[in-house]
């Protein structure tokens, strides 16, 4: 979601130099657009995190700040960074006390979308064309991979069926119920995500509970990877 809004600014303007602070996992992603400086924060090292990210920016000074992350860690991390205006949620979008740490509020879109929430940063920087659409590429070895991995002769359905938040998840049964709807109907299932313990348990529960498992590739591919398998499948269910 964040991608598109990223892209909206480069199409209008092109020449605009784009730092995205971002975590090491979601980094691997950013590699599949261009224009783009990554600067990798590392959630788990604490105050050295932010004393090692600060240091990176030391002597740099941004036109605008778009604080698009709820979290008080995104928050804090603004902190050390010099910017003319700092954008973020208006008060009733807002979590976390971000509000505190922002200049410039960006009003709500009549969308509850979380893409239309982020694109709306976009609209209050006078970026015209706020239309969602994004383009991300990956690599022939990537490609490869997925069709590797996905059936010739039958529809592939791609479950992810874990978030990094265990609230948001369905229950192993739930998930169940779905698989065997789909194979009565001729889909081959494969189940995908990240090495999160959260999602490597509920994939574990839903195998353990399958007659005949699943392909089950949870926290065995790179996010490119897992891309280019999205690409590949016909559908997707994801929390």
């Amino acid at each position: 979601n964040t991608i598109a809004t990223v892209q909206a600014i480069q199409k209008q303007w092109p020449t605009t130099q784009i730092t995205w602070i971002t975590g090491k996992l979601e980094a691997q992603l950013l590699a599949a657009i261009e224009g783009v400086e990554v600067i990798v924060f590392d959630k788990k090292a604490g105050l050295d995190g932010y004393k090692a990210l600060w240091k990176q920016l030391k002597g740099r000074e941004f036109d605008a700040l778009l604080h698009m992350q709820y979290a008080i860690r995104a928050s804090v991390a603004t902190l050390g960074i010099k910017a003319k205006y700092k954008l973020g949620f208006s008060s009733d979008r807002s979590q976390d006390f971000q509000t505190l740490f922002t200049s410039v509020k960006v009003p709500s879109p009549q969308s509850l979308h979380v893409a239309d929430g982020l694109m709306a940063f976009a609209h209050q920087i006078g970026i015209l064309n706020t239309e969602l659409d994004w383009a991300l590429s990956y690599s022939t070895q990537d490609q490869e991979w997925a069709e590797s991995h996905v059936s010739c002769d039958k529809p592939n359905l791609l479950i992810v069926p874990g978030a990094s938040k265990a609230y948001k998840n369905w229950n192993a049964e739930g998930y169940i119920d779905v698989i065997h709807h789909a194979r009565a109907q001729g889909w081959n299932v494969i189940l995908a995500g990240s090495p999160a313990q959260v999602e490597l348990d509920l994939a574990d529960a839903i195998q353990s509970r399958l007659e005949e498992p699943c392909l089950n590739l949870v926290g065995q591919s790179s996010i490119l990877q897992m891309l280019a398998l999205i690409d590949k499948v016909d559908m997707v269910i994801a929390p």
